[in-house]
């Protein structure tokens, strides 16, 4: 409702459509990158270390649907008040990729993943990649995750 109230107001005056589609698909985009950042980000000793069991992976399904029907701002009727339906989409697809592909495979996959030569360090586009695989891997609890994710630190330290 705060949405539909705000973009009705700016949406009222002259040249500030633009504008507002703009900054709402800023905020969409950056609070996407920040979930990422929080799952699978090196999160370099400034939070405390949570650890993420597979069923994450069903939670940040549900708080991506709930990111864009808050960015899309449907009616009653049907009708979008928000952000159009296919820029909320592109903007939370990777996370819905990153949730389906990675966080919810089991450590021994991922290790896999992770040796396999084809897999990239890094890489915007994908999301099985070395950093984002270690990322998850950092926030398990079970013995493989564990002990990859001290063998991965001594090497750092020993660097």
């Amino acid at each position: 409702r705060v949405l539909t109230e705000m973009s009705g107001e700016l949406l009222g005056h002259d040249g500030f459509g633009d504008l507002l589609w703009g900054v709402l698909a800023k905020i969409c985009s950056n609070i996407v990158k920040a979930v990422e950042w929080c799952l699978v980000g090196d999160q370099m000793g400034s939070l405390d270390r949570r650890f993420f069991p597979d069923e994450d992976a069903s939670v940040v399904l549900e708080d991506m649907a709930a990111l864009k029907q808050f960015f899309v701002q449907k009616d009653e009727h049907g009708n979008t008040n928000g952000l159009d339906e296919e820029v909320v989409a592109t903007k939370t697809s990777r996370m819905e990729i990153l949730a389906n592909q990675l966080l919810q495979e089991p450590s021994e996959q991922l290790l896999d993943m992770y040796y396999d030569r084809g897999t990239p360090d890094r890489d915007d586009k994908e999301v099985r990649t070395r950093e984002l695989i270690a990322g998850a891997l950092a926030r398990r609890q079970d013995k493989a995750a564990k002990d990859f994710t001290k063998d991965v630190r001594r090497k750092k330290k020993a660097a």
